[in-house]
């Protein structure tokens, strides 16, 4: 996992690009309590993203142990 140079918070996806880590973890979090078709269609991402991000959080956390 990188850090953010400025402020060395830990982030998974580049900064500049697409959604923050912060509202990803969101959404991921809602999936967890309410199934990834409620969190896609609340947070009005796709499915598809959701279990992407699921993916790429889980590989980063992985790597940290």
């Amino acid at each position: 996992m990188k850090a953010d140079t400025d402020n060395q918070k830990p982030y998974v996806f580049h900064p500049q690009y697409g959604l923050g880590d912060a509202y990803r973890l969101r959404v991921l979090m809602h999936s967890v309590a309410h199934g990834v078709a409620q969190a896609a269609k609340t947070h009005n991402v796709s499915t598809t993203a959701v279990y992407n991000w699921r993916k790429q959080y889980s590989k980063a956390f992985a790597a940290k142990d």
